[in-house]
C-alpha cells in the first residue's frame, strides 16, 4: 500500500503539471432462498442497569407462565444462567446449554398447548447468534420452539397436584426481545489475514457482556476460526486446533496474559508466533479489563516486538481522496470538486466510456466499459485501451490491490463472475471465478474490498434483490478462484448498487430511473444494522464512496453533484462538477 500511495502521489503532481496540468467455498453449497428483514438494532449506551434482573419461579405458577419466565430469565448469564436453570428439573438442567444460541425476537412469544405437557412457542425472530457470536439474520415468518414441561414431587414427596411445573425438554440457547439484546449484547471485531498476508480482514461477531468473561469469549471464538463466509479466503495465525488452557488474566506484568496448549505451538516459527500475538492483541482490543496481550504456550515465547507494518500487514487499509470519472468522453480526476486531466492518456471517446474503475495500489492503470457496456477495457498513458473482457451487461469494474479488475456478465443463464490482471508483471490469464451458488441468478454490482478477501454484491433472484458479503477464494500465486457461498446483509430500501464504505461498512441504492423518482441511500454495516443516509434525492444516477477516513460519499444527480456534511445534511448548494459517473479507487 505504501508503495501505491506514493505511486499515487506521484501521479497526482504529474497530473496538476499537466493540467497547468474471487475454488467454491466448503462451506454449505446453498444460498439463502430468502433476502432479510432489515433492522436497526438500538443504540444503547451503558443502559444495562435498567435492564431487570431474571426472576426465580413462583409457587403455583402455571406451565405457560414457568416458560414466559424462563424465556425471560435468559438475560442473566450470572453463575452460567443459574436463575433460568431454576426453571428447569435437574436432568434438564444438565443438557441444556444457554450459550448455544440466541433468538432475537420481534414480538412477544406465543404459547399454545400441543398436549401431553408439551407446548409450542412462537416468535417472530429477527435475527440469531450462534456460539461464537456469528449473526444471522432470519425472515419475518414466525420461528416455532417445543418445550415439555413435568410437575415436580410435591412437599410430601408424591407426584401430584402440589407439585411445581417445571421444564424437563428446552431448546438449546436462549431467546431476548430485541430490546433485551441490545442491553446484553455488543458486538466487536476479530481480525483474520488475507491469504497473502498483506491485510488484516474484520470479521464481526456478537457476545453477551452482561455476566459473561467477554475477553475469554472472544479469544475462545478466534480460536474457532472466521465465521464460514470467511473461510477458505483468510487465514488465522494460529495452528487448526489451538486451545486456550488459561485465560485471560492479568500477569505479573500488568499485561492481559493467555495460556495456551503448548502441543500445537509446538514447530511454530518465531514470525507465526509474533503473527498470533498480533492478532489476538487486535482482537481483543477496546475489550474492558484488556490491556496489552502477552501469549504464552510452555517453553514458547511470543515476542512479537515486530509490528504489523514490519511483518508486511497493513490494518484496515484505505483509499485517498482521489476519484476516477468521466468527462467530454475522457477519464478525468477529481480531487474535491477539482477535475484534473491524465498525462498522456489517449482519447477514448469514440468508445463512448462509462462505469471507470482505478485500483489504490498502482497508478498507470484505469478500467472502464464502453458505452453498450459489451466490453471491459485497460487503458494506460501513452497506449491505446485495450478489450479485456467482453460479455452481456457488464457491471462497473472493481480494481483490486492484488493485480486484479473484476466485473460480471448477467445472461439469461445467469451471472458470470470475471477477473482479469492488470499488473502486467503477472503472467495470469483472465479467469472466471467460480460460484456455483449464482447459478440461475444476477449480480446487479460487485465490489472488491480494499482486503481482497471479500466480495460485497447485489444478487437479483427472480426480481428480488438482496446484499451479500462473500469471501475470495485464492490460490497460493492470488489469483481469483472462487466466492464462498455469501452472508445475507439485511435491507430496507430498494437496492441495485454497493460500495464499500468502511472496512465493516456498505452504502447500497437503486438509481431514480426518472427525474422526480425519489432515492433513498441507505449505510448497511457488518453488524447487521441499517441506516439511511440523509433525505431522500431525486432521480441519483451515481453514488460514490470508499473506505477511507474522511472520504465524502457524493451523490450524483442529473442537475448536480452533492456531498454530505457532518449529520448526514445534503448540502445542494454549489456543489456542481463538471466531473460525472466517478468513483474512488476500488
Amino acid at each position: 500500500m505504501s508503495t501505491g500511495r506514493r505511486g499515487r502521489a506521484t501521479a497526482l503532481l504529474a497530473v496538476v503539471l499537466a493540467t497547468a496540468l474471487l475454488l467454491v467455498s466448503a462451506c454449505a453449497p446453498m444460498i439463502p432462498t430468502s433476502g432479510p428483514v432489515g433492522t436497526s438494532q438500538p443504540e444503547s449506551d451503558d443502559d444495562t442497569q435498567y435492564l431487570s434482573q431474571p426472576a426465580s419461579p413462583q409457587p403455583g405458577a402455571t406451565a405457560e407462565t414457568i416458560i414466559r419466565d424462563f424465556i425471560k430469565a435468559g438475560v442473566g448469564a450470572e453463575d452460567d444462567f443459574a436463575v433460568a436453570r431454576e426453571y428447569l428439573t435437574e436432568e434438564a438442567s444438565q443438557q441444556w446449554r444457554p450459550t448455544e444460541r440466541t433468538l432475537v425476537y420481534t414480538s412477544d412469544p406465543a404459547i399454545f398447548s400441543e398436549g401431553d405437557d408439551t407446548y409450542s412457542v412462537q416468535v417472530g425472530v429477527d435475527s440469531s447468534v450462534d456460539a461464537n457470536g456469528i449473526m444471522t439474520p432470519r425472515t419475518s415468518s414466525p420461528d416455532s420452539v417445543e418445550f415439555t414441561l413435568t410437575r415436580e414431587d410435591g412437599e410430601d414427596g408424591e407426584d401430584g397436584e402440589d407439585g411445581e411445573w417445571r421444564i424437563a425438554e428446552a431448546p438449546q440457547g436462549i431467546m431476548l426481545s430485541s430490546t433485551a439484546f441490545s442491553q446484553t449484547f455488543r458486538a466487536h471485531t476479530l481480525y483474520f489475514y488475507d491469504r497473502q498476508h498483506e491485510y488484516t480482514v474484520p470479521d464481526r461477531r456478537w457476545f453477551m457482556e452482561r455476566g459473561r468473561d467477554v475477553a475469554a469469549e472472544t479469544m475462545r471464538a478466534l480460536l474457532d476460526g472466521p465465521a464460514p463466509y470467511l473461510q477458505s479466503a483468510v487465514d488465522s495465525a494460529f495452528p487448526d486446533g489451538a486451545v486456550m488452557t488459561r485465560g485471560p488474566f492479568e500477569g505479573e506484568d500488568g499485561a492481559t496474559t493467555i495460556e495456551l496448549d503448548s502441543e500445537r505451538i509446538a514447530g511454530t516459527t518465531a514470525e507465526e508466533r509474533s503473527l498470533m500475538r498480533h492478532q489476538a492483541s487486535l482482537s481483543l482490543d477496546g475489550l474492558p479489563d484488556v490491556g496489552d496481550v502477552d501469549l504464552s504456550a510452555g517453553q514458547w515465547t511470543f515476542d512479537g516486538s515486530s509490528s504489523l507494518e514490519a511483518l508486511g500487514i497493513t490494518h484496515r487499509p484505505e483509499v485517498q481522496s482521489l476519484q476516477v470519472g468521466v468527462h467530454d468522453g475522457r477519464l478525468k480526476l477529481l480531487e474535491g470538486l477539482q477535475t484534473l486531466s491524465i498525462a498522456g492518456l489517449p482519447d477514448i471517446s469514440d468508445l463512448d466510456p462509462q462505469a471507470p474503475a482505478m485500483p489504490e495500489a498502482a497508478d498507470d492503470v484505469y478500467a472502464f466499459l464502453d458505452g453498450d457496456r459489451e466490453n471491459l477495457y485497460h487503458v494506460r498513458p501513452d497506449r491505446s485501451a485495450v478489450s479485456v473482457v467482453e460479455g452481456e451487461a457488464l457491471s462497473r469494474p472493481s480494481m483490486d490491490n492484488d493485480g486484479w479488475t473484476w466485473t460480471v456478465s448477467n445472461s439469461d443463464s445467469g451471472a458470470t463472475i470475471h477477473a482479469v490482471p492488470y499488473d502486467e508483471s503477472m503472467e495470469a490469464p483472465a479467469v472466471k471465478v467460480s460460484a456455483d451458488w449464482l447459478d440461475g441468478r444476477e449480480i446487479t454490482s460487485l465490489r472488491i474490498a480494499q482486503d481482497g478477501a471479500r466480495a460485497a454484491m447485489v444478487v437479483d433472484d427472480g426480481g428480488e434483490r438482496t446484499l451479500y458479503v462473500a469471501g475470495v477464494v485464492r490460490d497460493s500465486e492470488g489469483i481469483p478462484r472462487g466466492l464462498t457461498t455469501p452472508m445475507a446483509l439485511p435491507t430496507t430500501v430498494e437496492i441495485e448498487h454497493v460500495r464499500w464504505d468502511a472496512n465493516d461498512a456498505l452504502v447500497v441504492w437503486q438509481p431514480g430511473g426518472v427525474e422526480d423518482e425519489a432515492v433513498q441511500i441507505q449505510r448497511v454495516t457488518l453488524d447487521m444494522t441499517t441506516e439511511d443516509v440523509g433525505e431522500v434525492l431525486l432521480a441519483v444516477r451515481n453514488v460514490s464512496t470508499g473506505e477511507g477516513a474522511d472520504l465524502e460519499l457524493m451523490a450524483e444527480t442529473p442537475d448536480s453533484s452533492v456531498v454530505t456534511l457532518p449529520g448526514d445534511i445534503w448540502n445542494l448548494d454549489d456543489q456542481d462538477v463538471a466531473l460525472r459517473d466517478y468513483a474512488y479507487a476500488g
